[in-house]
């Protein structure tokens, strides 16, 4: 038995510290394969990203198409230090990512140490500001009915209920917006509204069509007169010129006429080159100016003086020729007035902007209720459409509802975000610098509350309540009534209940804007979270942005003098005055749009509603244009009078923009601006296209 037992423990198994060998050589040996092909592992990173991209820009495409408050266009534009005047920059190429040079002769950038990209040496913006996805900031003609009013705010001083108004959450708040500290409003159009059509309608100033001074009238009609039926002094303040008279509103409560301004569209006739030509314009008609006048009931426009005044003299008095009745569009503007001043009856084309941080606007609550009777005798809701400048497309817009699964059932709820790599406040920005959170504390831009007590700072994370337009207060361990914890690295936000009490649900603390003192915030108690619709805004690692890039609705078939002159939402048909004789000319960020022509007319052919992609580049007079071929090659017929007409887009693009790498900021401005340059050419891209009428 001995001898037995001896032989069991010769045959025994591996001893630890065998094990403990073998493990080490093979972690060696898993550590070595690593290195050796980390391009791989960069490639399987690579490939991560790019399907999950895709899959964001799909999801971003579905809602930008099913939601009603489509984007008309979001194109280019300068600031300076996000305050001050806006340049809208057509000819900039939507693939162009980096910051504007400081000295374009010499092709020299300049970022400060701070940050700061300067041109021609005055400092306009920060660096991440001014390149990627940011080149491209101006939303125009984001448009919706006006929702029903709420209580928004509360008072300050008695916490009572208060701001009674048409909440509007901007599709793509946070916004720029500076406002001016004397008036309580912004500044340099920062936020332009404005509204539905008028109906259009037919008079004649000779035969008291319509009557300045007859009570039943409609504030919603534009009567388009002729010069021929404007000749008497009696009844018009512009005798033998085309106009319109717009019906004025009327102060309910005073019986006073209100005065506003006005969007004015039109197809209008004048002689260029010899030939009598065809062209569009849409410009703001303010009430001032030698092509404004009252006359009892209605406002008056002399459209010659109109298009002689606005346009410095390029069309004049003498060269009009007419207009084309049916393409006449008027639309009256909403006015911005301060957050402290109560809504004026009566008129409700009034807006406040109760947070920039936010992007949000409080429309006159009696908009909501307002109906404009339309060209067939139907009625419909007013809209408010509106043009403002993205803060930042980096701040990821994650919407979801909070889940419901019933009172008394559960104490805290976890949701999946978006991203699960979430930038935090401790780490670092892609320049290597110290993590500045969503806003900028230094320019006071995008700071939200980060406690019950209201104070305000530069947050990683921010919960917004979409019914009230308040904030979901969190992600704040040393705040009672913190509603919600982020798991940054996981991308999973979880729900508590901060009044401990199941039998009442889920609730949340809720920070609402005080209408008396923008910027300030006040704490409004707690509310129901089940089933609560909310945003919430943040940034990734890898600085995630998703953009649309929408065709202009409508292009406007123009005459302009030179290339540099060609706008946003303008197109200029070649031969005219300069550039080929067959081919239609547009400003270089629609590059690569589609757009459908109802008619083009060449030498004897007529090619009519086809679609065609704005694929051709050509330099002109120093500024490179995109450009749409004349379908058989030849040149346009003006003798007709419209050789291009009735020039609508048709395509819609989302991208989503990355870049996982980083650079150092320095000391050396020039240097800066190179090494920048370097990590933008690890800058990664996925895009999405979707068309929308016309024919293949």
């Amino acid at each position: 038995m001995a001898g037995t037992n001896m032989k069991r423990r010769l045959t025994a198994g591996t001893s630890l510290i065998e094990v403990l060998v073998v493990m080490v050589v093979f972690l060696v040996g898993v550590l070595t394969m690593i290195q050796i092909f980390p391009a791989g592992l960069t490639s399987l990173r690579t490939t991560r990203d790019m399907t999950f991209a895709r899959s964001w820009v799909r999801s971003e495409m579905q809602s930008l198409v099913s939601r009603k408050e489509t984007p008309g266009l979001v194109v280019s534009t300068t600031s300076v230090n996000g305050v001050g005047f806006i340049t809208v920059e057509p000819n900039l190429d939507p693939n162009e990512l980096m910051p504007p040079l400081d000295n374009p002769a010499t092709n020299t950038g300049a970022i400060l140490s701070t940050g700061v990209v300067t041109v021609g040496g005055n400092p306009l913006d920060r660096w991440d500001q001014v390149s990627g996805a940011n080149r491209f900031n101006r939303v125009l003609g984001e448009g919706r009915p006006v929702p029903g009013p709420r209580p928004i705010a509360v008072d300050s001083a008695n916490f009572v209920g208060t701001q009674i108004g048409s909440l509007v959450q901007l599709t793509y708040g946070p916004i720029y917006y500076d406002r001016d500290g004397g008036t309580e409003i912004g500044t340099q159009n920062w936020i332009l509204a404005y509204g539905n059509d008028l109906r259009n309608r037919d008079g004649s100033a000779d035969a008291g069509v319509p009557n300045s001074t007859d009570p039943r009238y409609s504030s919603h009609d534009a009567w388009y007169m002729n010069a021929a039926e404007a000749t008497s002094l009696a009844t018009t303040p512009f005798p033998n010129e085309d106009q319109v008279w717009i019906g004025r509103m009327v102060d309910p409560n005073t019986s006073t006429l209100l005065t506003h301004s006005y969007r004015f569209s039109v197809k209008f006739y004048t002689v260029i080159g010899g030939n009598v030509q065809s062209r569009d314009v849409v410009v703001s008609v303010l009430p001032a100016g030698p092509y404004y006048a009252e006359t009892g009931n209605y406002a008056v426009i002399s459209i010659p003086r109109l298009l002689d005044t606005l346009s410095g003299g390029f069309f004049t008095l003498a060269n009009y020729r007419g207009v084309e009745e049916s393409t006449l569009r008027m639309q009256r503007q909403y006015q911005e007035i301060p957050p402290s001043l109560a809504f004026q009856p009566g008129d409700p084309y009034q807006y406040k902007v109760i947070s920039d941080d936010l992007g949000a606007i409080l429309v006159n609550p009696e908009a909501s209720q307002y109906q404009l009777p339309t060209e067939d005798g139907e009625k419909e809701a007013l809209l408010v459409r509106c043009d403002y400048s993205v803060y930042d497309w980096r701040i990821i817009r994650d919407e979801f509802t909070v889940p419901d699964a019933g009172i008394g059932t559960q104490s805290q709820y976890e949701v999946k975000l978006l991203f699960r790599d979430i930038k935090t406040g401790s780490g670092t920005e892609s320049d290597s610098t110290n993590a500045r959170g969503l806003g900028d504390a230094a320019a006071n831009e995008m700071l939200t509350p980060v406690d019950a007590a209201g104070t305000v700072g530069s947050d990683q994370f921010v919960l917004v309540d979409l019914q009230t337009g308040g904030i979901i207060l969190g992600d704040n361990p040393s705040e009672p009534l913190s509603t919600f914890d982020v798991d940054f690295s996981t991308g999973v936000i979880t729900f508590r209940d901060v009044d401990n009490n199941a039998a009442n649900g889920l609730t949340g603390q809720l920070m609402l804007m005080d209408p008396f003192a923008p910027g300030t915030w006040i704490n409004a108690g707690q509310i129901p979270m089940n089933g609560r619709p909310v945003r919430a805004l943040y940034r990734s690692n890898g600085d995630y942005a998703i953009q649309p890039q929408v065709a202009s609705s409508e292009y406007i078939v123009t005459e302009v003098p030179a290339p540099n002159n060609l706008g946003v939402g303008q197109c200029y048909v070649g031969g005219g005055g300069w550039g080929s004789p067959n081919r239609i000319y547009f400003p270089l960020m629609d590059a690569g749009h589609r757009v459908v022509i109802g008619d083009i007319f060449t030498t004897g052919n007529r090619f009519t509603d086809q679609s065609y992609t704005i694929s051709g580049r050509e330099q002109v007079g120093g500024v490179v244009l995109a450009f749409v071929q004349s379908p058989d090659g030849l040149p346009f017929d003006f003798t007709r009078g419209n050789a291009v007409a009735r020039v609508k887009g048709a395509s819609i693009r989302v991208r989503a923009i990355w870049n996982p790498s980083v650079w150092q900021l320095g000391a050396n401005a020039n240097d800066n601006y190179e090494r920048m340059k370097t990590w933008a050419q690890s800058w990664r891209r996925v895009e999405s296209e979707t068309y929308q009428g016309g024919a293949n």
